[in-house]
């Protein structure tokens, strides 16, 4: 597979993937975070980035020319 194919697939997957995860994400927070203390939502938003980060690192990784 080219470069250029690879990129185009690994940004559509990327998006797609964020778009599906920050809705996800927020749908929880919105349902279970009201009404607790701001520290339980840092813990709750630190979490979801990290759970985020892994997925997408390993996308961006796949995108990345083998040499």
């Amino acid at each position: 597979m080219n470069l250029r194919l690879r990129k185009i697939i690994g940004g559509l997957a990327l998006i797609l993937f964020s778009l599906a995860y920050y809705w996800f994400a927020i749908s929880i927070a919105l349902v279970r975070l009201p009404g607790l203390h701001t520290g339980w939502h840092l813990v709750f938003y630190f979490f979801t980035v990290i759970i985020w980060f892994i997925p997408s690192a390993l996308i961006i990784r796949w995108i990345q020319p083998r040499g």
